[in-house]
């Protein structure tokens, strides 16, 4: 039947209920599609091991992330445990995972060997002008650098997968006036003093300088790493 300005006050109401089924059905589609378009899109829980040195700004950089409470004034961080969290970074949720906030202490080294092996993304995190300037601290990075490329190159096999290895380098509001130039100095600093190492490879993929009481670069940092 053929649906015209002229025969269509002369149509049996049903008939006009089931032409209009399509139309209705096109309609729900079209509005759930749209819904659809501004939903974020949800990752699957990721988990994270945070490790660094001692005061460099792991625990900020969980807070950061909503996992935790930074509480002022506390001296660093021994064992706290955080629930699975999710947040939301432009059209993207990430989600991660039940996982525990460790401090800086040499002795808490164990925790490298099981994180580097068993979590899906692994952060190493340091001061960048303390690394500069002071040699026994300098020292200390370098060691857990070495440790952590020998667990990860034991575990992925080849250099390319050490892109779920991230390396930040905490506290560059200190270094000159902060700007993506002098970051980008501050890191070329670092990787001349281990320009011979092989685990300067760890810095080959993800690598950040950055000031991690800014909540804005840790969410940009984190937009990049999951």
């Amino acid at each position: 039947m053929i649906i015209s300005n002229v025969d269509f006050n002369i149509i049996n109401p049903q008939l006009v209920f089931w032409w209009y089924i399509p139309i209705i059905i096109g309609s729900a589609l079209a509005v759930g599609n749209l819904i659809a378009a501004f939903t974020p899109e949800k990752t699957e829980g990721k988990t994270l091991g945070v490790l660094g040195m001692k005061a460099s700004g792991k625990t900020r950089f969980l807070s950061n992330l909503g996992l935790i409470e930074y509480k002022e004034g506390e001296e660093g961080t021994n064992v706290e445990g955080y629930e699975a969290h999710s947040f939301s970074i432009g059209d993207r949720t990430i989600v991660i995972s039940q996982g525990e906030d460790i401090g800086g202490d040499y002795h808490i080294r164990e925790y490298y060997n099981k994180w580097v092996e068993e979590k899906d993304i692994t952060i190493f995190i340091f001061e960048g002008i303390r690394y500069l300037n002071d040699s026994e601290y300098q020292s200390q990075v370098k060691a857990r650098l070495h440790f952590i490329y020998n667990i990860a190159k034991t575990k992925y096999g080849n250099d390319s997968d050490l892109k779920n290895i991230v390396i930040i380098i905490s506290h560059s509001d200190e270094y000159k006036q902060n700007s993506p130039e002098d970051k980008k100095e501050l890191l070329t600093s670092i990787l001349n003093t281990i320009s011979e190492k092989d685990y300067k490879k760890l810095f080959e993929k993800n690598t950040f300088a950055a000031d991690l009481r800014d909540k804005n670069e840790v969410l940009i940092i984190a937009q990049q790493i999951f």
